[in-house]
């Protein structure tokens, strides 16, 4: 299957059953809105996956469980947004995952339960971001893990419990800068900063893991460049900002991954260059937002999925050009929006929807 578009919109619904398997698909997007639901169980199997990606939506749910099954996964991104919600549940099982990206946001949540178990992954990364939280439990099992990052930030929580078991694990918080790298991570954490600036190179990286957290800041601005990297992930995460940029350039990619969050931002400003990328994916989330400007020129890309939410915006422009692409989505929503302008230019013709 070239993509599979799965939409399930309903004021009241009982129960939401969706079952998607097969040999060879290149996209899956389950996209389950509505005001309430009393279940919602997405079932998700197949041997060989390019990307999975999964958005429940809505204002009261009563149980949300996300099984995600596979033999070979290469990236499964699950969003759950909500403002009440009273459990959600979600079970990623496979031999062989690349990456592994789950993001709970809501204001208030009774519990919250991540199961991951698999006995080789890449990577996993988990946020659940919240104002008030009842219970947080994460579960991470597994034989051998690369890394495995947990992301909790909430004013007022009452519970975190965070299990991580396994044989062979490390954690490394270093900035380390070299030819041959397994890991880096880096942590900038600080009240008031005037300008930042990360530069990371090397020729062979296995992961790059950049994570940027602060109240006010002028400028920031995240420079990640080298020949051949398996993943880059960067986070920025800040209630105000200024500007923000975001620049990454490699001649051969495997993923990219950029998450930007904030209530109030200015500006931001995200380029993704490179010849060959297999997927890219952007997320971008605020409240409140003067301009958001997503540029990602390429070659030759399989996939790129741009997904924007937020309550109001004042202006939205997506630019994507390239030569050849498999396959390019746009989801846009919210509220209130003053103007939205997509502009999607190529030379070979593929399938858009949105």
């Amino acid at each position: 299957m070239g993509q599979v578009v799965i939409l399930v919109t309903g004021n009241t619904m009982r129960q939401v059953v969706i079952l998607v398997t097969g040999i060879t698909m290149d996209q899956v997007v389950i996209l389950v809105t509505g005001n309430t639901m009393l279940q919602v169980v997405i079932l998700v199997t197949g041997n060989t996956m390019d990307q999975v990606v999964i958005l429940v939506t809505g204002s009261t749910m009563g149980q949300v469980v996300i099984l995600v099954t596979g033999n070979t996964m290469r990236q499964v991104v699950i969003l759950v947004t909500g403002s009440t919600m009273r459990q959600v549940v979600i079970l990623v099982t496979g031999n062989t995952m690349d990456q592994v990206v789950i993001i709970v946001t809501g204001s208030t949540m009774g519990q919250v339960v991540i199961l991951v178990t698999g006995s080789t992954m890449g990577q996993v990364v988990i946020l659940v971001t919240g104002s008030t939280m009842g219970q947080v439990v994460i579960l991470v099992t597994g034989s051998t893990m690369g890394q495995v990052v947990i992301l909790v930030t909430g004013s007022t929580m009452g519970q975190v419990v965070i299990l991580v078991t396994g044989s062979t694990m490390g954690q490394v918080v270093i900035l380390v800068t070299g030819s041959t790298m397994g890991q880096v991570v880096i942590l900038v954490t600080g009240s008031t900063m005037g300008q930042v600036v990360i530069l990371v190179t090397g020729s062979t990286m296995g992961q790059v893991v950049i994570l940027v957290t602060r109240s006010t800041m002028g400028q920031v601005v995240i420079l990640v460049t080298g020949s051949t990297m398996g993943q880059v992930v960067i986070l920025v995460t800040g209630s105000t900002m200024g500007q923000v940029v975001i620049l990454v350039t490699r001649s051969t990619m495997g993923q990219v991954v950029i998450l930007v969050t904030g209530s109030t931002m200015g500006q931001v400003v995200i380029l993704v260059t490179g010849s060959t990328m297999g997927q890219v994916v952007i997320l971008v989330t605020r409240s409140t937002m003067g301009q958001v400007v997503i540029l990602v020129t390429g070659s030759t890309m399989g996939q790129v999925v741009i997904l924007v939410t937020g309550s109001t915006m004042g202006q939205v422009v997506i630019l994507v050009t390239r030569s050849t692409m498999g396959q390019v989505v746009i989801l846009v929503t919210r509220s209130t929006m003053g103007q939205v302008v997509i502009l999607v230019t190529r030379s070979t013709k593929i399938k858009y929807f949105s």
